[in-house]
């Protein structure tokens, strides 16, 4: 099946990065591509089939991605298919972009990955790829749901609920109708309809892959699993549609993360076991090894003591 999206990055400074973006999007109904994971026999031609495929060619632009060779190739290929392709370039360091990732990418609208809090960068990039896709309908907030994913809060759906917890004066007195208590209007209804609700056991399937667990109103909510067509598969606490709360992601390459998510970033306490035999335990933040930690490496060596943004510090 072609991919939607194709996700380049440079591996050592923003693996973590691409791996939570393409949770997200694919949590969205989209397919996405990215290496090692989706590779299929020849490194290169699988990646240069994939570019071809695409709709959406997503770079994680960081100074190492554009200073790197593989991932000007993966540029320069897409760059060709233009206007067929969307290129997409999500910015998430402010350091030197170089001359040549410039030269392809000075016309492109580029989507800050940089502003906090990342949640609401990772938001905009979502948004900004389903409106290039022109997958789903835009609800109320201005945001789009791809209709490959599961359903639930749909623009109409939304305007039903509006009216259930809007408050009835049809017996009040002309004073109570001319100043209406606001607790009622101001709590969220969407809160409400949730403490409301009760959970029930769910099976979903889409385009990206299936669901199985307790959901309400037609979102992933409590306990469940979900598993993806290329290989991938979470299982743990959902809230409202996101992996948020205690859980353990497999990538189809044997990568394992186990521990605190946030809308579908690791962010708080984990532990990330790659499948070369290193693995990072401690604190992590907006899906980035951020805090206090140890990463031990196969062949025996441990950087242990404070993180910052998957960098490790001396002082």
């Amino acid at each position: 099946m072609k991919p939607d999206v194709f996700i380049s990055y440079h591996h050592d400074s923003s693996f973590s990065v691409a791996q939570s973006v393409a949770i997200r999007l694919e949590t969205l109904g989209l397919r996405c591509w990215y290496a090692p994971r989706d590779v299929s026999g020849s490194y290169a031609g699988s990646i240069v089939k994939a570019i071809e495929e695409c709709s959406v060619f997503l770079l994680i632009l960081n100074k190492e991605a554009s200073y790197s060779p593989h991932v000007l190739n993966e540029i320069e290929i897409a760059f060709k298919r233009l206007p067929e392709i969307t290129i997409v370039p999500f910015h998430i360091a402010d350091k030197d972009i170089s001359k040549d990732a410039r030269y392809y990418l000075s016309r492109m609208h580029w989507v800050d990955g940089i502003a906090p809090p990342f949640e609401a960068r990772l938001e905009d990039l979502s948004n900004n790829i389903l409106n290039t896709l022109d997958k789903g309908k835009a609800s109320s907030d201005g945001n789009k749901v791809c209709d490959d994913a599961p359903k639930g809060f749909t623009p109409e759906f939304i305007e039903e609920l509006r009216g259930m917890f809007q408050p009835d004066f049809s017996d009040k007195s002309k004073e109570q109708k001319e100043n209406p208590p606001e607790a009622p209007v101001k709590k969220s209804f969407i809160g409400k309809l949730f403490e409301k609700s009760d959970k029930k056991i769910d099976t979903r399937r889409f385009s990206s892959g299936s669901y199985e667990g307790e959901s309400r109103f037609g979102l992933s909510n409590g306990k469940g699993k979900m598993t993806w067509t290329n290989g991938d598969s979470y299982e743990g606490d959902w809230v409202k549609g996101t992996c948020t709360g205690k859980g353990k992601f497999i990538w189809a390459s044997g990568d394992v993360y186990e521990g605190d998510f946030v809308k579908g970033v690791p962010h708080g306490k984990g532990r990330m076991t790659w499948i070369s035999g290193d693995f990072y335990e401690g604190d992590w933040a907006n899906g980035k090894m951020h805090g206090m930690g140890a990463l031990r490496y196969a062949n025996g060596v441990v950087n242990a003591g404070r993180f910052e943004n998957n960098e490790f510090k001396l002082f």
